[in-house]
């Protein structure tokens, strides 16, 4: 545990009902520069979560637990896969001493297309505050087999 950050990742594969767990080192972990200072929120090396696994085939359901004993804070994102992996949902709760800072639900939501070799995705962002869900992001994002990229934002 370097500088008290632990950081542990539970998945579990279809009809899997107990999580295996990985351990990470924060050098295993994270995209450190040499200048950054480590804390729950520094920048992971992959935004997918099933790129961390070495078998990938049928996960269905990731969580990472970062905590820094040394301020109290700690991040929890769990991910459900579904659709062979192509959509996801996911949770993200911030927390000090045990009490919730924030939470984002986040769907991504892979859609039906009549176009060769481009994706579509809808991805919605819904932010707790208040005791309700406020959806403060909704998109479409198109993406061509060439690695363009379009996002249509609606909220």
């Amino acid at each position: 545990m370097e500088d008290g950050i632990s950081i542990n990742m539970y998945f579990c594969r279809s009809g899997q009902h107990k999580p295996d767990i990985i351990k990470f080192d924060p050098n295993e972990y994270f995209d450190l520069e040499d200048d950054t200072s480590l804390d729950i929120d520094s920048v992971p090396k992959y935004l997918n979560m099933l790129d961390y696994l070495e078998e990938k085939d049928n996960v269905t359901y990731i969580a990472v637990v970062i905590t820094n004993k040394n301020n109290g804070k700690k991040l929890h994102i769990e991910t459900n896969f579904f659709n062979g992996q192509q959509s996801t949902l996911s949770i993200r709760t911030e927390y000090h001493y045990d009490l919730i800072t924030y939470k984002e639900v986040i769907t991504d939501v892979l859609l039906p297309s009549e176009e060769n070799n481009v994706t579509i995705h809808d991805v919605c962002r819904f932010c707790l505050k208040d005791c309700y869900y406020n959806c403060i992001y909704h998109g479409i994002i198109k993406k061509g087999c060439d690695g363009t990229e379009t996002e249509y934002r609606l909220i």
